[in-house]
């Protein structure tokens, strides 16, 4: 059990004891004691923890070593810190035999003694046939992190389903329910239901409720899924959620559904009873009981799969070949798939697991012997539940310290959307990871095991958003396995399990909807406890005792709550590695944080109430991450910040204009990583204080913001000289500059980052813009409130090798209000190269070969574009009419936005025959009339989008000739009363309408649209 986890512990103590040695001199004999003692019984620990099942005897052992390895972990922060002081007062140099002085020689004694006798007690015999390096050779190999198995052999269910929802039913909402045990895949077939092509069509609003097997599930945590906010009020929520759901056609998915009593699926049948006819709600559950509360039609009992469909699945997951070249490999793979797949009981998610767990890895008889090794393993496994012995096998091969790993996300609650980069910080700084060698990082090994949790399949859901940062989830059936193997240790505490605290309990998180403080109170009374998350928004305090009871802490997470002080006790938390303060009202952070030696982790990002830091925070030498990211309100960093050496990620740098603020060259010695951005740069007044920073050597930066305010009063020729001074990175991947009042932009521009892929360019005073064009593989750019350019010239493409933007696939500029010129170049085809892909050669003879995306707004001067030869979208915004006769040389052009054109009256004038636009939207644009009118230049188009145009009383007639037109949108028209041209729409499928207020009817002929699927009218109170 992960409870009894104790070798990556003592190997973490080792790792310290060895680390005094280098520093403080070998010549202690307590310490050379306790290294040897410590070594002793890490090598027992690591026999005896290997399986999940073990004697009451060795449970009970390894429970005392992870005790006794605690108090040996605290004692030696506590030593570390006297010797600090100690070196730091220069009374002396090197520390020998500073155990064994008298102050200090009683407790490491008492520690000692125990681990002597844990050694003599602890002679466990290893196992035979044992292979775990077998299974790790596999994995090794491969690699299929974020790849969400084919879900197999379910079409059939499926249909049926859908035919299910679809029945026409006397009841206001259809409910259908799938039953089936654990793992046996409900949640994955509803998701094939849900994402299904008939079923988007059918249902006009969709909403996927994910309950958890939570057996407390209330009302209001259905209403808010629905709603997709919280609500104080109940009746606020009720109100809500009919005003969500009344007129339309939904479907809802209620997974995991358990709840069993009456009273609740009768208010929530009342939500459901507002929508319109057709209306339905899957339900996923495991209880037969809680499919017969909700009144659904007969139950659709899910079996398990066929053994032809697991063993397809198995070898999907597994990746393993069709064919084998040597006829016995191929009749031993069959066969041994087949008895492996038998033990999963026709359960996908057992062989999903069993798959990824031997992976095949192109050595055909290494993965024989290791399917053998587990068919004889998964025979010792008996559990009632079918589930278990695959994922213990699988638990079972692990590592140790990944097996700690694993255990710990139970500590998170049930269906908890877990953020990749949050969970690997936790993991770092509650000692689960070693580094083996100088030259391997934390962050490294906290990856590395990320990824083969995810290889195991423990995490799903894996996804990704725009900024990269990566979340998951755990199925709710390895969630309960982590809860097994972590049963004393690990927590959720919720309103009432708070007030049976074990005395074990190491590691908890709190999910209240009401004030904590009573629940502090009793964690209290458990000194051990060294993890404490906060999942509540309720709290707004912290009693001033809390901290120097709870001095064991590693961990501590008050994000997202409501806490606007803390108390100064904060500095008895010595223990702590991680501490989380983000999106709290916080305005000052005690002094006494200095005490917090070991903190690692300092997070305050979206803390819009931050004035300042503390001073002592220079004091804080093994900070890494300290996170201040969106504080709005902090002006200035503390003078000092660049003694903190081991610091990596510091996302925001703020120069202040305070003699105790921090300066620019304490950059210099910091090794930073991913992103910087500085601000307030007005306050650098001198080159040498730019040039000292030396940007230029963070090769770890990818992206790197450089920011002035706006009570600068600098003269322009010294502000370029600055900006000089502060060359990037040359593998720089992202650039941004705002608020730059210089005269001119720096060389390092032109030629100077060669592997940006973006630039930002904001509020900046140049006349020229820097010739970008040669940048090789810039694919964004971003230009904004640049007043002072009239003419982008024949320099902005380049004038190197590299010219005309070769890579460029997204352009937009907003708010150069006195743009009056844009200069096309024409290029021989051997002007212009690229590398792509390692090679070299020549794209086109035009500039913007790839561009593809083209936004300009409020550029009201500027009447012609270039020619972009492979435009496809492009969007004109409160900018010059003149601007659509450029359309014309836009051969590919399929998407068109139109905004803010007041005097525009017809499209087609500006097409010289037929174009391939299929998306038009416009917005705000108050004369329609005759939009179409003259030819079929639009027949291609089939998508149309009317937006906020007040003016607008009637739909133009010229519509009638969209023959394509297949979706049409008329949004917050609030004059419109005439929509009779959409009866001659013969091609419609789907028909919006929403904010519209002055509608009194639709057209008569509204049933003539024989194509259309989908229909949406909302805000529209006239219409009958």
């Amino acid at each position: 059990m992960a409870d009894t986890i104790a070798s990556p512990l003592l190997q973490s103590i080792l790792n310290r004891l060895n680390s005094f040695c280098l520093s403080f001199g070998d010549g202690d004999e307590m310490l050379t004691r306790l290294q040897s003692a410590v070594a002793a019984v890490k090598d027992l620990a690591a026999v005896a923890e290997q399986r999940f099942q073990m004697a009451e005897e060795i449970k009970g052992w390894l429970t005392e070593v992870k005790r006794v390895g605690h108090e040996l972990d605290y004692l030696l922060d506590d030593y570390e810190q006297q010797l600090r002081k100690v070196m730091d007062q220069n009374l002396i140099s090197r520390c020998f035999c500073f155990l064994t002085r008298n102050e200090n020689r009683r407790p490491i004694e008492h520690v000692l003694g125990k681990l002597t006798t844990l050694a003599s007690k602890g002679d466990w015999p290893l196992e035979n046939n044992w292979r775990p390096d077998l299974f790790s050779r596999l994995n090794s190999g491969t690699s299929f992190v974020g790849l969400e198995p084919e879900i197999v052999g379910r079409d059939l269910d499926r249909d049926k389903i859908i035919s299910l929802l679809l029945t026409k039913s006397e009841q206001d909402c259809q409910v259908v329910s799938i039953v089936g045990v654990g793992g046996v895949g409900k949640t994955s077939l509803a998701r094939l239901v849900f994402n299904h092509e008939k079923v988007m069509r059918t249902f006009t609003f969709k909403y996927w409720v994910s309950l958890g097997n939570n057996h407390c599930v209330d009302v209001e945590r259905i209403g808010e899924a629905i709603c997709s906010q919280k609500f104080l009020r109940l009746d606020d929520l009720e109100d809500s959620v009919r005003r969500e759901l009344r007129g339309k056609r939904f479907l809802i998915v209620l997974d995991n559904f358990w709840q069993e009593e009456m009273d609740l699926w009768i208010a929530v049948r009342k939500w459901f009873s507002v929508g319109s006819p057709g209306s339905a709600v899957l339900v996923t559950t495991r209880s037969t009981a809680a499919a017969d509360s909700v009144g659904s039609m007969p139950l659709y009992y899910l079996q398990p799969l066929g053994r032809a469909d697991c063993l397809d699945m198995f070898w999907k997951v597994a990746l393993l070949p069709r064919e084998v070249k040597e006829e016995k490999q191929d009749t031993e793979l069959l066969q041994i798939s087949k008895n492996l797949v038998a033990n999963c009981k026709g359960l996908p998610l057992a062989v999903k697991i069993l798959g990824a767990l031997l992976p095949y890895n192109g050595e055909m008889d290494d993965w024989l012997s290791a399917a053998a090794l587990a068919f004889l393993e998964l025979q010792k496994y008996s559990f009632t539940s079918q589930i278990l012995p695959v994922l213990h096998l699988s638990y079972d091969l692990l590592p140790s310290n990944l097996k700690q790993c694993f255990a710990y996300c139970s500590i998170l609650p049930r269906e908890f959307w877990i953020r990749k980069e949050k969970l690997m910080q936790l993991w770092t700084a509650e000692g689960f990871l070693q580094a083996s060698g100088s030259s391997e990082s934390l962050d490294d090994i906290a990856e590395d095991c990320f990824m083969k949790l995810s290889q195991c399949l423990y995490f799903e859901d894996i996804v990704r958003d725009d900024s990269g940062n990566i979340s998951c989830r755990m199925h709710d059936l390895v969630y309960d396995f982590a809860l097994t193997v972590n049963s004393t240790a690990c927590s959720v505490m919720g309103t009432e399990s708070f007030k049976n605290v074990s005395a074990e309990l190491r590691h908890c998180s709190l999910v209240l909807e009401s004030e904590p403080s009573v629940p502090l109170r009793y964690l209290s009374k458990t000194e051990d406890l060294q993890t404490l998350l906060l999942l509540s928004s309720k709290f707004d305090s912290i009693p001033d005792t809390i901290f120097s009871r709870l001095s064991h802490l590693r961990v501590l997470d008050f994000s997202q709550s409501g806490i606007r002080e803390l108390p100064v006790t904060l500095g008895a938390l010595k223990h702590l590695r991680y501490f989380d303060l983000s999106r709290t009202y916080i305005r000052k952070i005690p002094e006494s944080i200095s005490n917090l030696k070991y903190l690692q982790t300092l997070k305050l990002s979206d803390c819009f109430n931050l004035e300042e830091l503390p001073k002592t925070v220079p004091q804080l030498t093994n900070l890494v991450n300290l996170s201040i990211s969106s504080c709005c309100s902090l002006t200035y960093l503390p003078s000092g910040i660049g003694k903190l050496r081991l610091l990596k990620k510091l996302p925001t740098f703020v120069l202040g204009k305070r003699s105790d603020s921090a300066k620019l060259h304490e950059l210099s010695g910091m090794d930073l990583e991913e992103r910087l951005e500085i601000k307030n740069l007005e306050n650098v007044t001198k080159e040498a204080d730019a040039r000292d920073a030396k940007l230029f050597e963070k090769v770890s930066l990818h992206s790197l913001v450089l920011s002035w305010g706006q009570n600068g009063c600098m003269n322009a020729q010294m502000l370029a000289k600055i900006l000089e001074n502060l060359s990037p990175p040359h593998n720089l991947r992202y650039f941004c500059l705002k608020g730059y009042r210089g005269s001119r932009f720096p060389t390092w521009m032109n030629q100077g980052l060669p592997n940006l892929l973006m630039i930002s360019l904001i509020n900046c005073s140049c006349q020229e813009l820097p010739p970008l064009g040669q940048l090789p593989f810039l694919k964004v750019l971003y230009l904004k409130a640049m007043p002072e350019v009239r003419t982008i010239g024949h320099e902005f493409y380049g004038n190197g090798v590299v010219r005309g933007f070769p890579c460029l696939e997204q352009l937009e500029m907003y708010d150069m209000p006195n743009l009056e010129g844009w200069k096309s170049i024409q290029m021989e085809k051997t002007e212009i190269f690229t590398v792509v892909g390692g090679s070299s050669g020549p794209l086109s003879h035009e500039a913007f070969p790839r561009l593809n995306k083209l936004v300009v707004k409020g550029c009201h001067r500027l009447t012609a574009l270039p020619v972009f030869p492979n435009l496809i979208s492009l969007a004109l915004c409160d900018s010059n009419e003149m601007l659509l006769c450029s359309l014309v040389h836009l051969p590919l052009l399929s998407s068109l936005v139109v905004e803010k054109l007041k005097e525009l009256e017809s499209l087609t004038e500006y097409f010289k025959s037929s174009c391939s636009i299929e998306k038009l939207t416009l917005y705000d644009c108050d004369h329609l009339d005759y939009l179409f009118e003259g030819n079929h230049t639009f027949s291609s188009l089939k998508y149309l989008s009317i937006l906020y145009c007040d003016r607008l009383m009637s739909l133009p007639s010229s519509l009638r000739l969209l023959t394509a037109l297949q979706r049409f949108d008329v949004i917050e028209c609030g004059q419109l009363t005439d929509i009779s041209v959409l009866q001659s729409l013969c091609s419609l499928q789907e028909l919006t309408i929403v904010g519209c207020p002055m509608l009194q009817s639709a057209p008569s002929g509204i049933h003539n649209l024989t194509n259309l699927q989908r229909l949406v009218i909302r805000g529209c109170p006239a219409l009958q």
